[in-house]
């Protein structure tokens, strides 16, 4: 039997909780496209501001189901070895003969460079008041 909590089941809440006291909610993702600084997209994403107590019952309610023990924690993958064991038979005899790995490192590589966002690609937006 399978949870249905479980099942492809992911969480694209997002939430910036300031002191408890205000907060950003909604459905904003952090990458240029987003903010209408795309040649390309035009993705109309679309944030809320809240004040108030209710932004503690936000972040609480938010903190709850992140340490939830269905909620799972993103793990990067290890960087493979520079070189791997590999099982050959010479001479009628099965032996263990260290190869090169680097079509493997090279694969993943290129897979977490793909999975990041580089920082060119990032803007930052503070609302600073005095």
């Amino acid at each position: 039997w399978y949870r249905i909590s479980s099942i492809q089941f992911r969480n694209h809440r997002k939430l910036l909780s300031v002191d408890d006291k205000i907060a950003i909610t909604g459905g904003r993702n952090v990458k240029n496209d987003y903010y209408d600084l795309s040649h390309e997209y035009n993705f109309l994403d679309r944030d809320i501001v809240v004040e108030g107590p209710i932004v503690f019952t936000m972040r609480e309610s938010f903190d709850r189901y992140f340490d939830h023990r269905i909620s799972k924690t993103f793990d990067s993958p290890e960087r493979p070895a520079d070189t791997r064991m590999q099982r050959v038979r010479r001479n009628g005899y099965w032996r263990s003969v260290r190869r090169d790995n680097s079509r493997n490192v090279r694969k993943y590589e290129e897979r977490m460079a793909r999975a990041f966002l580089p920082d060119s690609d990032i803007i930052i937006l503070a609302i600073i008041e005095e």
